[in-house]
């Protein structure tokens, strides 16, 4: 008998066990890829193409990931998002960039006297992670947790952070692709790189309906010392009136409180790592 005789020999169970988890773990990851990729919500058609399976196999599973709080499932539109517990599990990710609760009372304010959301957002090569907002409420506004993931190349938040960026993220969102979500969705390179020229070159981004329809947004990013991007402000309008009204005012205010942001994370309590 050899001294290999004596190590435990790998049994078919071992074996199924260990495909069953990497199974598993490979459906929950296509998933949430397509979750990523409808903010909106997918349908279990959706869902079961990007797996492959059939949509009673899809349906199955899907119940089991609402049931785990994983995913919130609508049935007035019969379609499923991202659940409670998942935001809650990124959000508690995404608050490695540092503590940014000292710019929640500017936020308030800004949004109390403009009567417009707020949105806070961190972007990480092709993802933007949009972490909370402050929105007007009866008597003020209030901050609303968030933890929705964006794609960056579809946002104006996304693109005038990739602005100040660095090569390294620009090359990830060229390597995940560009998916078109409405007309005006920037979904080229070549539109991309006029984008960011323009961010650059004005400081901000203004766009309009490029992934929900209706939505106008105005972008300013939250710049270190060396003028890199630590995080962006944006607010969102449906109103097409006031958007166009409001935007140079609200470019200024936005600006202003972007450095009352960048201050905070650069000398007070609240650390961001530059993207």
């Amino acid at each position: 008998m050899t001294k290999f005789s004596r190590l435990p020999r790998k049994s078919r169970a071992d074996d199924r066990e260990r495909h069953d988890m990497a199974s598993a773990a490979s459906k929950v990851a296509l998933v949430l890829e397509t979750m990523r990729s409808h903010p909106d919500g997918a349908s279990v058609g959706e869902i079961a193409h990007v797996m492959g399976v059939t949509r009673e196999a899809a349906t199955r599973f899907l119940k089991s990931l609402v049931h785990e709080q994983l995913l919130d499932y609508e049935q007035r539109t019969d379609l499923y998002f991202l659940g409670v517990r998942l935001i809650g599990i990124g959000s508690a990710a995404a608050a490695r960039i540092g503590p940014v609760d000292g710019l929640y009372d500017p936020m308030l304010r800004f949004s109390r006297e403009f009567r417009v959301p707020v949105m806070f957002s961190h972007t990480r090569g092709a993802d933007t992670f949009v972490l909370f907002r402050a929105q007007p409420a009866q008597f003020g506004a209030v901050i609303v947790p968030l933890g929705h993931t964006r794609p960056t190349h579809a946002t104006a938040a996304g693109r005038v952070s990739l602005a100040f960026g660095n090569q390294e993220m620009l090359a990830d969102v060229e390597r995940a692709g560009m998916r078109k979500y409405t007309d005006r969705t920037v979904h080229t390179m070549e539109e991309l790189h006029a984008e960011l020229e323009r961010a650059s070159r004005q400081g901000y981004l203004a766009a309009s309906e490029e992934i929900n329809v209706g939505q106008h947004v105005i972008a300013v990013p939250v710049l270190n010392h060396r003028r890199r991007a630590l995080a962006c402000l944006a607010v969102s309008l449906i109103d097409r009136v006031q958007f166009e009204r409001q935007q140079q005012e609200l470019v200024t205010e936005l600006q202003r409180l972007s450095q009352s942001a960048s201050q905070l994370f650069t000398y007070g309590h609240g650390m961001l790592h530059a993207v």
